[in-house]
């Protein structure tokens, strides 16, 4: 069997936070190789740069957070989002400071569209649950149905159930929110396929030998 990989999440250098897509001061400082309170420096200064421009439009977001350290320290740093990122990036220079740059862009843009396609099968899981409530007869069991198919779809695409997934990769909010983006395409297919097939009548056992064949 090939081996299960999902996002690595732990390392990625943006992130998402209510479906947009941020990188922090204290990422983009070890990235730069550069101290971190020299970029709270250069972030200092954007905040401002842009004061001074009297910009009507949408203003870049450097939102201020605080952490703690082990020994009971209270620091600042920011989380950009990609306007921010952009114009904070206008304040550093070189060639290897262009190359992370382009790193971060490709990551803005790799997680903005992981951001849609999480979306998309948001609304796909959504038919395929419509389809079970509708199209499956009544029954004592069909509560336990939606557990039912999500596993197979699991199952069909990434070899394991939801419940062997866990076990081996720990709990998380939403399995989904772990998947890679080719990984959400395959189950929104799945999905959709189990959703047709459901309008046409077939029930879980010739779905399940359908989608094993």
């Amino acid at each position: 069997m090939k081996e299960l990989i999902f996002r690595d999440v732990e390392n990625e250098i943006v992130f998402v936070n209510n479906d947009k897509v941020f990188a922090e001061s204290r990422t983009i400082a070890a990235k730069f190789n550069r101290r971190h309170d020299h970029i709270l420096n250069l972030i200092d200064g954007a905040i401002g740069d842009i004061s001074k421009t009297g910009f009507t439009g949408t203003i870049p977001t450097f939102g201020e957070r605080k952490y703690k350290t082990s020994q009971g320290n209270t620091y600042i740093y920011y989380e950009l989002d990609r306007k921010a990122f952009m114009f904070l990036m206008m304040k550093m220079k070189g060639a290897k400071a262009d190359l992370f740059k382009l790193e971060f862009i490709e990551a803005f843009d790799n997680m903005e569209q992981w951001i849609k396609d999480r979306a998309v099968g948001r609304g796909v899981r959504l038919s395929m649950t419509d389809s079970i409530k509708n199209f499956l007869p009544e029954s004592p069991n069909k509560k336990f149905k939606y557990s039912n198919f999500t596993n197979l779809v699991y199952k069909t695409v990434l070899g394991k159930s939801k419940k062997q997934i866990t076990e081996e990769f720990g709990e998380f909010e939403s399995l989904r929110d772990i998947c890679t983006e080719e990984q959400l395409k395959q189950i929104q297919d799945i999905e959709n396929e189990i959703s047709v097939l459901l309008k046409y009548g077939l029930d879980y056992s010739a779905i399940k030998e359908h989608l094993n064949k």
